[in-house]
């Protein structure tokens, strides 16, 4: 199962695509490439009346839900039970303390990720070693697809040293960019309770779109 775990749509501020134009653009792609889907992951939102069951039907790919989170220690990716996580902090802070949003959506079934960890200042490879308790912290990005090689490189690097699950995204903001970055898991799924499940079991690996030709 191969998924592009970070894309951002017309609901983050800084995107104007189209959940449709993304996947009009999957169904191209698929054309040379496998891919099962996505995970719209929004700057610092998540809209519950949103419901894509009927774009995944209509397209036949599987869609997940996230979000991306400003900390003082960098970016972070949420995937889980996003509701119950926001009424625990406030997502619009782009300083949430990264420690106590760690406690929190790990107490409520989820699990954060950093965000394109090698990136200057808003990246957790950082500020890692601020003194501070992340290890409820089990996988990062360590392939971004709006991240520069060095930025890469960088976050491969804490990877090994820290022992982190690796996954991928492409950070798309352009229709172009989507799945230039995936994940690659070993099991099929389709429900965010098993999205978290695997993403702690490590049973996947960060590939380029290359990786995923036909």
């Amino acid at each position: 199962m191969i998924i592009d775990m970070h894309v951002h749509t017309q609901v983050s501020d800084d995107c104007w695509v189209t959940p449709e134009t993304y996947l009009n653009w999957i169904n191209i792609l698929r054309k040379n490439h496998h891919i099962s889907g996505l995970a719209f992951a929004e700057h610092r939102k998540y809209d519950s009346s949103i419901d894509y069951r009927g774009l995944a039907q209509e397209f036949d790919v599987v869609i997940f839900r996230g979000m991306e989170l400003e900390t003082d220690c960098g970016h972070f990716l949420v995937y889980g039970p996003l509701g119950d996580v926001m009424k625990k902090i406030n997502t619009d802070d782009i300083n949430l303390d990264a420690s106590h949003m760690l406690n929190v959506v790990e107490e409520a079934g989820g699990i954060a990720i950093p965000a394109h960890p090698g990136r200057r200042n808003i990246g957790f490879s950082y500020h890692v070693d601020n003194g501070k308790d992340y290890t409820n912290v089990k996988a990062i990005e360590s392939l971004n697809g709006a991240s520069k090689e060095g930025e890469n490189a960088l976050a491969e690097k804490l990877a090994a040293e820290r022992n982190y699950h690796r996954i991928a995204g492409s950070d798309a903001h352009f229709v172009s960019d989507l799945c230039s970055c995936l994940t690659e898991f070993e099991s099929e799924f389709s429900g965010w309770e098993e999205l978290v499940e695997e993403l702690k079991e490590g049973k996947y690996r960060p590939i380029s779109l290359k990786d995923a030709k036909k």
